[in-house]
């Protein structure tokens, strides 16, 4: 895959990473504050598990980006 692209991906990839932890923290907050209030947590803590599924996946995209940024280039012969 051509560099820039890969960098335009990672750029994406970086940000889609952030909004995910934003999601995160904000739903773990959520089922706190449900907890709190003594409400069922069960729909919430189904979303949270789903949430980090879709975090996990941006993060190991991350990586693979990373490390085919990290791979030395081959000569175009």
């Amino acid at each position: 895959m051509d560099r820039a692209l890969l960098l335009e991906h990672r750029e994406r990839t970086v940000w889609r990473l952030a909004e995910s932890v934003k999601l995160l923290t904000r739903q773990e907050a959520l089922i706190e504050r449900l907890h709190g209030e003594g409400r069922s947590t069960t729909d919430a803590e189904a979303f949270l598990s789903v949430f980090q599924l879709v975090h996990d996946a941006h993060r190991d995209g991350l990586a693979r980006i990373d490390r085919a940024l990290a791979a030395p280039l081959l000569p175009l012969d």
